[in-house]
């Protein structure tokens, strides 16, 4: 099937054409999984995380370099200024269309968002932050036409900060705003639930860490809202103030 135009040219118009998209097939397949249902029996008060929590960061098959835990190594798939960010191989074996995509410019700029998806994240389990990455990309790719998932990175609700992306290629989350622009998701539902502090604290060291590796301005660190012509409530009314506070305290590492 040919596709009429890049995916970072009809980039998303909102997190909730997101919401909308994976209502279908996606969304109910996700739904009726186990993992998801135990999260959802605590979706009205769900629980926040202790920043000192632990990750059970996922099992690595050997020969594959998933993930740097030790700030000094280099590993092939996973660029060397990022430290703890699990590689991209680690959710998906699926690879971008790369016909599909444009290259990224020169960065100047990073968007928070949230998934906004129906149900709300709850869990902290590894394997459930795989889950709905994998649930995003497949309406990203499969409802959306794109070449592959527009964010750049993701953050779950135990702070772990996960490659999407490849930060080479131009993102689709800010629909006219995407020429180098680095989409950071945040993993949850914020209009109804509260991002965990853990998320948070994981939040703020990675902006702090794109801020410093790419010479970014902090006044170029956005939420989606925040852009001019961005019909959104992303990412969410309780995220939006903790995003806010981040930035307060300042993003110079």
């Amino acid at each position: 099937m040919t596709r009429p135009r890049r995916d970072d040219d009809q980039a998303s118009s909102g997190c909730d054409l997101q919401r909308r998209q994976v209502l279908g097939g996606v969304a109910r397949t996700l739904l009726s999984g186990s993992a998801l249902m135990a999260g959802l029996s605590a979706c009205s008060t769900p629980r926040r995380s202790s920043s000192t929590l632990r990750p059970d960061w996922p099992a690595v098959a050997a020969g594959n370099p998933g993930i740097v835990t030790n700030p000094g190594a280099a590993a092939a798939a996973t660029d060397p200024k990022f430290a703890n960010v699990a590689a991209r191989t680690t959710w998906t074996t699926m690879l971008p269309d790369y016909k599909g995509m444009n290259r990224m410019t020169s960065i100047g700029a990073v968007t928070v968002h949230h998934d906004g998806l129906p149900a709300p994240l709850a869990s902290t389990r590894t394997r459930d932050a795989q889950d709905r990455l994998r649930t995003i990309r497949r309406g990203h790719v499969n409802h959306n036409g794109w070449a592959d998932i527009g964010y750049h990175f993701a953050v779950d609700r135990s702070g772990r900060i996960w490659s999407c992306r490849p930060l080479t290629w131009q993102g689709a989350h800010v629909k006219n705003r995407n020429e180098g622009n680095i989409g950071v998701l945040v993993l949850g539902n914020f209009e109804i639930e509260r991002p965990t502090s853990a998320q948070l604290n994981g939040l703020a060291i990675h902006l702090k860490t794109l801020v410093t590796a790419y010479r970014i301005s902090p006044r170029k660190v956005y939420t989606h809202r925040e852009w001019p012509g961005a019909a959104t409530a992303c990412p969410g009314r309780n995220l939006q103030p903790a995003v806010n506070r981040i930035r307060a305290r300042g993003l110079v590492a």
